[in-house]
């Protein structure tokens, strides 16, 4: 019902990391009466942006509910993070943590890198 999507690029050069970046979309469901999820904060960044001998790409994003599952707003919410370790031989390890207040039936996970 909610995604974190973490995009990161860097360019690497005599075993260092030159250049890194990285940008974040967010996505959450909506409910047709002006109800549903809510993006409620979400921060993106990198440690280190040039020549370092390594970078990590981070994203973060909070969210909030409420509608037909619960009208109070007190019951469902949930934080992503997304982390990418940018290495100056070309190649990146992710990571991926999802913190939910509650859940419901059916809901799954879909994570991957690539």
């Amino acid at each position: 019902m909610t995604a974190l999507y973490l995009a990161s690029h860097w360019t690497t050069e005599g075993g260092r990391v030159v250049s890194a970046g990285a940008g974040a979309t967010q996505q959450w469901n909506r409910e047709p009466w002006d109800a549903g999820w809510s993006r409620k904060s979400a921060t993106e960044g990198v440690d280190c942006a040039t020549g370092c001998p390594a970078s990590r790409s981070e994203a973060h994003a909070d969210f909030t509910y409420r509608g037909i599952f619960d009208a109070t707003g007190a019951w469902y919410a949930n934080t992503h993070h997304s982390y990418v370790d940018l290495k100056a031989d070309g190649t990146a390890l992710c990571h991926f943590e999802v913190n939910l207040r509650h859940t419901f039936i059916g809901w799954n996970w879909r994570r991957g890198c690539a």
